[in-house]
């Protein structure tokens, strides 16, 4: 409808003017919206910031504002002296360092006037959303250039308008009642009232806050940085005032503080002109290393100014490795660390050579004879994976080799080795470390005491490196050992022989696992006789009462059944034979 109606100010008729100007939207500037009398969702304010107007041409100004249906009025009774360029009007100046650079708002009309010289169109009432360079009450002296009109139909008139931006950011804003009437013509009828319900006034601020004093905080306190910090940011702004301070890592907004005012705003200056405001940052949310740590005030309008601005070492013992910043690294481990250097481990003592054995290797001639006997015919390499038994001093060879990419040797690097033991529950711990020669080899011995486990050759490229760049997994299986004794070698049917013995094992708790006790007198085809359990000591013992069936000498052993905390693997022991007698 208001497109239809845009006039020039040769339009005849009583103008009812409800102008706003907000701030020019400059680079370094930024533009915030005020609300007087009514919220953006009908939240009830007080007419803050304007002034009435007085003198000769009062025109009966009424401000409700605050409660419900507020609103602030202008009204004009009958008359005929009302001339053109006569302004009554509000006014709202913009404080220093603001300007208005738009206005909107909701208005309603009661009554209406009419110039001199009707024209045939009827129209008696024009509503103004623009700026003009008169006085804010003046006679016959305005100069309403530049004024976008609506004509309504005068009484009972309701319109609403969206904030439109000004060609100029203003110094201040009118609202009120001019005539229009062109020649010297006077405006005439009435009465007539203007009701402002909501007006919205789009204030620039063209100014950044700044500090009062040094910026103070453990976040800023120089060195490497870690966990939640705080900051204390004490500044002032001179136009919409200072309303939070934020915090930026590597241009990243991670922390801002409760603002000290929050929008819609009712106020052209909404937020305090001095605060020192308070934030704290968790640095965990951002990955170790180096960082650009900003901290920036910010006012009403969300313009930023840089209080604090400085790179700065996060560290938190998070994750490192290839990728991270070298900053939080440490030392390179070996002559080269590149970050794509090859790690390769093996055990030497599964490697086994070809038979060098003549009629064996006579047979090896055959397809089928190398199909069936790879290992005899061809040698078996170095593998991943050994299985032996226990042994409390002695120990197995781990061997490996660290190159580069292109295979070149890495001399003088730290090989960790970490092991997890088969034990249910168990951690990695440890081991041991070995350096590589000239050549890129290196060497390290693990015990056998201590059982079955997972190790893993690790070659970080730094020191204080968490990702490995290189890894080799290796496995060792050590099974279990066990004592076996017998009471006697010769026994009567009905008697009852003991049997006991101990776990052999220094890692973990042999309690809950078993001895089963087994029997033949057939070669290989064993039975079980029962099952022993195994005390926290390693210790176990069996009775057993010969049945009156048998006759003969039986051999007897035991087969070790390991709890799932205990890193040995199932192993039978050597056996003893028993001759049964009548």
């Amino acid at each position: 409808m208001l497109s239809s109606l845009i006039r020039k100010t040769t339009l005849p008729g009583f103008i009812l003017a409800a102008m706003l100007f907000l701030a020019p939207s400059a680079a370094s500037g930024a533009d915030y919206d005020t609300y007087y009398c009514s919220g953006p969702n009908g939240e009830q304010y007080p007419l803050n910031d304007w002034v009435a107007p007085g003198g000769g041409l009062v025109g009966h100004p009424s401000n409700s504002c605050g409660g419900a249906n507020g609103a602030f009025s202008m009204s004009r009774s009958q008359e005929t002296t009302f001339i053109n360029g006569d302004a009554i009007a509000w006014k709202l100046t913009a404080p220093q360092a603001l300007s208005i650079v738009g206005a909107g708002g909701s208005y309603t009309v009661q009554g209406s006037m009419v110039h001199t010289a009707a024209y045939a169109d009827g129209v008696s009432v024009c509503a103004n959303w623009g700026h003009a360079d008169y006085p804010p009450e003046g006679r016959g002296s305005g100069d309403l250039r530049d004024f976008v009109f609506a004509c309504p139909d005068s009484n009972g008139y309701v319109e609403d308008l969206p904030v439109r931006m000004f060609g100029a950011p203003q110094s201040s804003a009118t609202a009120g009642i001019s005539c229009a009437a062109p020649g010297g013509q006077t405006c005439t009828g009435g009465p007539v009232t203007i009701n402002v319900t909501r007006y919205i006034a789009r204030f620039r601020d063209v100014t950044t806050p700044v500090a009062t004093l040094p910026v103070q905080g453990d976040l800023i306190a120089g060195g490497t940085i870690s966990g939640t910090r705080n900051v204390q940011a004490p500044m002032k702004d001179t136009g919409s005032g200072v309303r939070t301070v934020r915090i930026y890592i590597d241009g990243n907004n991670v922390s801002e503080a409760p603002g000290r005012c929050t929008p819609p705003y009712s106020q052209a200056v909404p937020c305090p002109a001095e605060a020192t405001v308070g934030a704290a940052v968790d640095t965990r949310r951002v990955t170790d290393g180096m960082h650009q740590l900003r901290v920036v005030g910010v006012d009403a309008a969300g313009n930023e100014g840089i209080l604090w601005d400085a790179p700065t070492l996060i560290d938190n013992g998070g994750a490192r490795g290839p990728g991270s910043d070298p900053a939080i690294r440490g030392d390179l481990n070996g002559t080269p660390a590149l970050d794509d250097n090859r790690l390769t481990a093996w055990w030497p003592g599964t490697a086994r050579a070809p038979s060098k054995n003549k009629a064996t290797r006579k047979k090896c001639k055959r397809a089928a004879y190398r199909r069936t006997h790879a290992v005899a015919c061809n040698g078996r390499p170095a593998g991943q994976t050994l299985r032996t038994s226990f042994a409390s001093t002695r120990q197995s060879i781990i061997r490996g080799a660290l190159l580069t990419a292109t295979g070149s040797p890495v001399r003088g690097a730290t090989v960790r080795l970490i092991a997890t033991s088969a034990a249910a529950g168990a951690q990695p711990r440890e081991i041991g470390t070995a350096t590589t020669n000239d050549t890129g080899r290196f060497e390290a011995r693990v015990p056998r005491r201590d059982g079955s486990a997972s190790i893993t050759a690790a070659w970080f490229a730094r020191t204080r490196d968490t990702n490995p760049v290189g890894v080799q997994s290796l496995r060792i299986k050590v099974s279990a050992q066990t004592s076996f004794r017998a009471t006697t070698k010769r026994i009567r049917v009905g008697k009852t022989v003991r049997f006991g013995g101990t776990l052999t094992g220094k890692a973990g708790v042999p309690n809950g696992s078993s001895i089963v006790i087994q029997a033949t007198n057939r070669g290989n085809n064993w039975r079980t006789a029962g099952t022993a359990s195994v005390g926290a000591n390693g210790r176990w013992s069996f009775r057993y009462r010969v049945p009156r069936a048998l006759r003969g000498t039986y051999r007897f052993r035991a087969v070790v059944q390991p709890a799932p905390g205990y890193p040995y693997g199932k192993r039978t022991s050597r056996s003893r034979a028993l001759t049964v007698t009548r």
